[in-house]
């Protein structure tokens, strides 16, 4: 499946437990609902401008991959 986004959350990093997640270089934008079965409202996250999203509700980082 083209254009998956993957963890790569670094296994060191107990003390955020907030993941990062490679995006492919062709998204413009991602979503995040989330990291439990009952996480947060699906909220889209506009990695155009700078390559970096964080969702304001989990944390969670997003990056576009080069």
């Amino acid at each position: 499946m083209q254009g998956k986004v993957e963890d790569i959350t670094k296994e060191d990093r107990k003390d955020n437990p907030c993941k990062v997640m490679s995006a492919p270089s062709s998204k413009s934008w991602v979503y995040c609902a989330g990291e439990t079965r009952f996480g947060h409202p699906r909220i889209f996250l506009d990695l155009s401008k700078t390559g970096v999203a964080i969702c304001p509700y989990c944390s969670c980082q997003y990056i576009v991959k080069k």
